[in-house]
């Protein structure tokens, strides 16, 4: 199990030791506008929660000007998922990052769409993912449950569903809920298989989308399909 020291949560040690028991998709982080409230909410809710953490750095624009940039972080963990963090990150100075030229991408790729988690019993994470996003926000079905955000959808499948879905290479991991791929939404899935193929990267169609299978993929599926 990897667990953070009372009290506090270390991103860097958390990581590393991550890292060294698998590679892998080891957290998710939603954009917050108040990292702060949202650790209150958080707790209120009775997810476990840590203070949230602040950085900053100075940073040089392309024109040379220096300018500081920074976030404010809030953590949360549940012991039911001891290989996943999930956390909200503010970022201050957002204008130095939101940049449509920092967007463009030559494999078309336009947002990360979706979070894709296997879990045994994906309908006993209700109350955590409520607690992250809201009760409204979360949808149960067969075998699955999906989790609307602002800027896309997690999803959480059983065994099952996750073999339909990307066939029975799954990423190697724990037997607890984890992350095991994420979708990336494009302009042009054509020109996204072009620039693959022109890359060397093995890759596979299946339901509309292309695969990069979790061995090509530092244990994580990557999955690319059309916005």
């Amino acid at each position: 199990m990897i667990s953070p020291a009372a009290g506090e949560f270390t991103f860097g040690a958390y990581n590393k030791a991550f890292l060294g028991k698998r590679e892998g998709f080891s957290g998710l982080v939603f954009a917050s506008d108040d990292a702060r409230r949202d650790q209150k909410d958080f707790a209120a809710s009775r997810l476990q929660t840590y203070p949230t953490f602040d950085f900053s750095r100075q940073a040089k624009l392309p024109s040379g000007q220096e300018v500081t940039v920074g976030f404010s972080l809030s953590f949360v963990t549940d012991p039911r998922l001891p290989e996943v963090v999930f956390f909200v990150s503010q970022q201050h100075a957002a204008q130095h990052f939101w940049k449509p030229e920092y967007q463009r991408h030559a494999n078309g790729a336009l947002a990360v769409s979706e979070a894709i988690m296997l879990a045994d019993d994906p309908a006993s994470l209700v109350s955590l993912f409520a607690g992250l996003q809201g009760k409204d926000a979360v949808a149960t079905g067969p075998g699955q449950l999906v989790v609307k955000t602002a800027r896309g959808q997690v999803t959480a499948l059983d065994r099952r569903r996750a073999v339909e879905r990307f066939g029975d290479a799954l990423p190697k991991g724990p037997q607890s809920p984890h992350f095991i791929a994420y979708r990336i939404a494009v302009s042009d899935l054509v020109h996204t298989t072009t620039m693959l193929d022109k890359a060397g990267v093995a890759h596979h169609s299946h339901a509309g989308a292309v695969q990069i299978a979790a061995s090509d993929a530092f244990n994580t599926i990557i999955e690319f399909a059309a916005a």
